[in-house]
């Protein structure tokens, strides 16, 4: 059986508990195996004055979500065209 994957997309500008919840709960829920954090590089509605750089959020979000199983942060966005809409 293939496993069932969540998407859980955003600028996560910072990682919040309100992140970590929704994907505890997504997990939790029974109705996904794993779940894959997509972190948008340049988010298209936001300049770059707007938002942290992409490196330092990436970083918030492995220590956001070591210690949580299942999680895997995707940065597949970051080698998409740019600007990226994931869905």
């Amino acid at each position: 059986m293939s496993a069932r994957v969540g998407l859980f997309g955003g600028t996560f500008d910072p990682v919040h508990n309100g992140h970590i919840s929704i994907a505890r709960s997504f997990l939790a829920s029974g109705l996904i195996d794993e779940i894959w954090i997509l972190l948008t590089p340049y988010p298209p509605h936001k300049t770059g004055a707007d938002h942290s750089g992409y490196t330092l959020r990436l970083k918030m979000l492995e220590a956001a979500f070591r210690d949580i199983e299942h999680v895997s942060i995707s940065t597949i966005e970051e080698q998409l065209p740019k600007p990226s809409y994931s869905i």
